[in-house]
């Protein structure tokens, strides 16, 4: 059985909680909407992930992790969608950073070694120390979890750490991580 917070006579698209399940969900009344023009549109789950919709049914994912390693799916936009590499959430990284294989396995860098990005050698600093790589420039990446598309550079090195730099977490605008000690 759901309780409103409110005055539980009235209908509404209030936020309701369903006692025993943990979730929270906007417009849930007994199993059913409240009102025939309520639409669900936020889930919360226990942990305190929640996904959001808005009016166009996109959907917005916040989560919260106490895991500093927090990795996300993502793809090359029109590349092969059943390839897909984890990439570490790295807000103190600038740029997008990855293997030469992880690059191979995507298709960013093709099996003759060749590419479809422009690229140019380059030297990038970090907690590491100064490594010499290959920087693509204007590289769409698809974040798995919301759909979306983000442009940016990605540096390219042997061995290098698998990250996701703010010059692409900035341009998703549908997916956010709080990370809670």
């Amino acid at each position: 059985m759901a309780v409103r917070r409110n005055n539980p006579n009235l209908p509404s698209c209030e936020t309701v909680v369903q006692q025993g399940v943990g979730m929270r969900i906007k417009g849930i009344v007994d199993g059913r909407l409240a009102n025939t023009r309520c639409k669900v549109r936020n889930i919360a789950d226990p942990a305190g992930n929640v996904v959001k919709y808005n009016k166009q049914n996109e959907h917005k994912v916040k989560q919260k992790t106490e895991d500093i390693s927090h990795s996300v799916q993502v793809s090359l936009f029109n590349g092969n969608p059943n390839k897909h590499v984890n990439l570490i959430y790295d807000t103190g990284a600038e740029i997008t950073t990855m293997s030469t294989q992880q690059a191979k396995e995507l298709g960013i860098i093709e099996r003759d070694g060749s590419s479809r990005f422009v690229s140019n050698l380059r030297q990038a600093g970090g907690v590491g120390g100064r490594v010499r790589g290959r920087s693509y420039d204007d590289v769409p990446l698809v974040l798995d979890a919301t759909g979306e598309v983000a442009i940016g550079e990605i540096m390219v090195y042997p061995n290098a750490h698998a990250l996701l730099g703010t010059e692409h977490i900035s341009k998703y605008k549908r997916y956010r991580v709080k990370f809670k000690p």
